[in-house]
């Protein structure tokens, strides 16, 4: 109810949800119907809202693959999205120890994006 009455009041809204992975999949499955590709539901309209869900899946791999970065030499800066598009959509598809697995946000391919947040080097501290 919060989230249609916040898209009532602002339908280009930015909601975010933090630690995804260890929240009940109910939770998210109660949203499908704003993040699904249906009309507009129950009047209000939930396609130029924002969708943020912070998790914590995934942070093996994304540190795994910018530590071989790193002993291959190259510069944290120089890693792409693309260096991690796969491997972090694959992980949060198939974590299943975590509550976001389950979801049928996840079951109906409705996240668009999975972006890394790659570990901290001494000067970013």
């Amino acid at each position: 109810k919060e989230i249609k009455a916040t898209l009532s009041a602002c339908e280009r809204a930015v909601i975010v949800f933090d630690e995804v992975d260890v929240t009940p999949p109910l939770l998210y499955d109660g949203i499908v119907g704003l993040l699904d590709h249906f009309p507009f539901e129950n009047e209000v309209n939930h396609k130029k809202a924002i969708y943020i869900f912070l998790s914590n899946i995934g942070s093996n791999v994304i540190t795994r693959v910018a530590m071989d970065a790193w002993r291959a030499g190259k510069n944290r800066d120089d890693l792409k999205f693309k260096d991690f598009h796969e491997t972090v959509s694959m992980e949060s598809f198939n974590a299943q120890s975590t509550g976001f697995s389950k979801t049928r946000i996840i079951e109906r391919v409705l996240v668009d994006f999975f972006i890394p947040f790659l570990p901290l080097e001494e000067k970013h501290v």
